[in-house]
């Protein structure tokens, strides 16, 4: 069960890495930006690639 949770917390940092680049439906849904910030740009898309990058680090390591 912990490595589901683990393998589905990389594919989430992978789409906020993506969210960066590319605008869908599925990608504005989860973008972390829009969460918290009450009027989220472009510009405040780049934080998404770096909290991406945080969670795909962090549950690499969780795997070993």
């Amino acid at each position: 069960m912990d490595t589901i949770v683990t393998v589905l917390g990389i594919i989430y940092g992978v789409l906020l890495a993506v969210a960066t680049f590319y605008s869908n439906k599925v990608t504005e849904v989860i973008r972390i930006d829009r969460l918290f910030m009450q009027q989220p740009t472009e510009v405040t898309r780049k934080i998404n690639f770096v909290i991406g990058l945080f969670i795909i680090g962090y549950n690499v390591y969780s795997l070993f």
